[in-house]
């Protein structure tokens, strides 16, 4: 799964992003970072793949 987002904020008690294979976290489909990729929630993450987080600024 790809989620594409200049800021990407994930916030809530049981707010959570998750992908069952690869996950990719990033600004565009060229792969250019993010701003920010904000997470003060449950999780982010894969039952099975990677976990690809692409960021200027990672706040967890």
């Amino acid at each position: 799964m790809h989620l594409f987002s200049n800021i990407i904020s994930n916030q809530g008690e049981s707010a959570k992003i998750e992908a069952y294979n690869n996950l990719w976290l990033q600004k565009n489909a060229q792969g250019e970072p993010s701003e920010r990729i904000e997470s003060n929630a449950e999780a982010i993450s894969t039952q099975t793949g990677n976990l690809i987080l692409k960021a200027k600024q990672v706040i967890n």
